[in-house]
């Protein structure tokens, strides 16, 4: 463990020892040349969720670029890229490209060799950096939401002030190793969080289909169809009818407010705002989506109150995918439609629900599509919706539809909500990893050679459950004051195994609790009831051992056996001792997964060992989520419990 100091620093705290602090504006420079349109080949504008890159008119890629290009700066590839308005809820990235960027941007680059712009970038992409600069800008107070995200802030940071900000300076060579570690780590989980999101696409596309199939359909796939008239759909049930959505609902308008009339407790609203959010899935009301406003509305605005079964339509989408997006009202609560939103109130209140899925499908949806007009924002009115058209199964097939969806959809949903969480934990932990490295609180430690035993170490007995069996004496004599079971006995003695290469002719399968062998059960009645040194004691649901008069008796055999290997024995028992029983499992599991890896000559990352863990061992393991694991893995590190490749790979257990 190396020595800190204080730096001084509110947001640090402490720092190594040998680590100093500087000044931003002695670290970093602003970079202040402006635009030459001549000279440039391309106008480039900044997102912040992918730096600069090219803007193009045809594509719609980017902000749009201003006139006169003269007033904008000139970013290099490499530069530091942030928001004067928004850099504390993240608008900061290192820029991929050379271009220009908007006079509200500053573009940072390192003074000399001695600071890695790597390193800079990460520091400032921390959440703990950001949250620093509170207070610094001119505009509003910058505050944190209940969930613990930032709220969207409009507040400009001069650069005067940002150039005051203390900032960590590592030693040259230590900046480099943590931006070339945080590099190879951060790729990773952007990886796996790109194929998360991927499986949540797929997922949303299959519960698509699924509703699609069935409110066009119907249950009955052999039942006659009729070709259709309508000019969104080719042909529908012969028993279902078609008729005018103007003919079907009453329409009204949302509340004439603003988000300035929006107040933190009252009655509650949904704008247009929250019906486009990730939080609506269209089909009934989620609690994230209301805000809240004045109880006066009540008295000056009760035409914009919604009930059961009514249906709120944003009255306008930034792309043509939304246009169409709304929430159906599928309980009693007082609830106002609010700006931006057209309410829709059916005439005949049976069975409703089924529209809901209706105007969740992208048929239905053309019909708005090929009439809204504009460019950035487009316009969906009461007009365009009143000539759209509906399709209507009987009543008892309606309620069979809803009722199979609402089933259908519930599973999908879960599924996308887990990968939600994943996504939400990655995100989480890749924070924290920049927080741990980029402050000194974890040190980048020098990769070391990892040796395989292309044979086992033999222990000089011919039986292979004796020797192990000695071994497990071993370990509860010295873990029997550290809330030892059989389980933290059994995960220390496949440590032991593995890491320093036994051989005992032993396999391990991946079972509930992590490897086991079965020998573990040989070993202890070659230990209780032949030599009677110890004594299994069933204590509710778990197996504890009880030491005996006769228990010192294994010494000898252990002095034969083991002598050469005690300190390595040792050091793994003293690592493990404080163990809880699911932190052994843990700890075994992931050192068992990341062995095989090795044995298989497989490219590992702290990903994939946990991937494994959790989707390929045992549905137990998905108690402790991702960041947990991870954790773990990196615990492991630092105290050098790691596999070297020993012993035969772990067997999945069939169902």
């Amino acid at each position: 463990m190396r020595k800190m100091k204080e730096s001084g620093i509110d947001w640090i705290g402490q720092i190594p020892e040998n680590w100093d602090t500087k000044r931003l504006k002695k670290v970093l420079a602003e970079r202040k040349e402006k635009n030459n349109p001549i000279k440039s080949e391309s106008i480039l504008s900044l997102s912040i969720e992918r730096g600069i890159f090219p803007y193009s008119e045809k594509t719609g890629g980017g902000n749009k670029a201003k006139e006169n290009f003269e007033d904008y700066k000139l970013a290099y590839e490499n530069d530091i890229v942030l928001n004067s308005m928004n850099v504390v809820v993240g608008a900061v990235g290192l820029s991929k490209y050379f271009g220009c960027v908007s006079p509200v941007y500053y573009t940072l680059y390192s003074r000399n060799e001695q600071y890695n712009i790597n390193y800079y970038s990460n520091l400032f992409q921390s959440s703990a950096f950001q949250k620093s600069l509170w207070g610094l800008g001119n505009g509003i107070v910058v505050k944190e939401s209940d969930n613990g995200k930032l709220n969207t802030i409009r507040m400009r940071i001069p650069m005067e002030k940002l150039n005051n900000v203390i900032l960590p300076v590592p030693p040259k060579e230590e900046q480099q190793k943590i931006a070339k570690l945080l590099d190879e780590k951060i790729s990773e989980i952007d990886n796996v969080i790109e194929k998360t999101r991927k499986t949540i696409e797929d997922f949303k596309k299959f519960k698509q289909s699924i509703i699609t199939e069935n409110v066009t359909k119907g249950f009955n796939k052999d039942v006659k169809m009729n070709k259709s008239q309508l000019e969104w759909i080719n042909e529908y049930p012969e028993e279902w009818e078609a008729c005018k959505t103007k003919d079907f609902f009453e329409f009204g308008k949302g509340l004439p407010i603003t988000k300035a009339d929006l107040i933190i407790d009252g009655e509650k609203v949904i704008s247009y705002g929250q019906i486009h959010s990730k939080d609506n899935i269209g089909t009934s009301v989620n609690e994230k989506l209301f805000r809240y406003i004045s109880e006066e509305y009540i008295n000056t605005n009760p035409q914009s109150l919604v009930s059961s079964n009514d249906f709120i339509f944003a009255d306008t989408s930034e792309d043509l995918e939304g246009c169409g997006n709304y929430v159906y009202i599928d309980e009693n609560i007082n609830l106002f439609a609010g700006y931006h939103t057209i309410i829709l109130r059916p005439k005949i209140k049976e069975s409703i629900k089924y529209l809901a899925y209706l105007f969740l499908t992208d048929c239905w949806r053309s019909q708005l599509r090929c009439r809204v007009s504009g460019i950035k924002l487009y316009s969906i009115t009461q007009k365009i919706l009143k000539e759209t058209t509906l399709i209507l199964p009987p009543l008892k097939e309606r309620k069979l539809i809803v009722n199979y969806l609402d089933e259908k959809c519930k599973e999908i949903d879960k599924l996308i909500n887990s990968k939600n969480r994943i996504i939400e934990e990655l995100e989480q932990y890749k924070k924290s990893l920049i927080y741990e490295y980029v402050t000194g609180k974890k040190e980048v430690r020098n990769n070391t050679i990892i040796k395989t035993n292309s044979k086992g170490i033999k222990i000089n007995c011919k039986d292979n459950i004796f020797a192990q069996a000695i071994l497990l004496c071993k370990v509860i004599e010295k873990l029997n004051k550290y809330n030892l079971g059989r389980v933290k006995a059994e995960k220390t003695l496949y440590l032991i195994e593995k890491n320093i290469g036994f051989d005992f002719d032993n396999n391990y399968v991946r079972e509930a609790a992590g490897p086991l062998s079965e020998s573990i059960y040989k070993c202890e009645s070659v230990v209780s009831k032949k030599n009677k040194w110890i004594k299994v004691n069933k204590v509710k649901k778990h197996i504890e051992y009880e030491i005996l008069s006769d228990f010192s008796k294994y010494s000898k055999y252990y002095d034969k056996y083991y002598s050469d290997y005690d300190n390595q024995i040792e050091s793994i028992i003293e690592k493990v001792k404080n163990y809880s029983t699911d932190k052994s499992e843990m700890v075994a599991t992931l050192y068992a997964s990341w062995n095989d890896f090795i044995i298989k000559k497989e490219d590992v990352t702290d990903i994939k060992i946990v991937k494994d863990v959790r989707e390929n061992w045992n549905d137990t393991k998905k108690r402790f989520n991702e960041q947990k694991w991870l954790d773990v893995l990196e615990e492991m590190k630092e105290i050098e419990l790691t596999p070297k490749g020993n012993g035969n790979l772990t067997i999945i257990k069939e169902n």
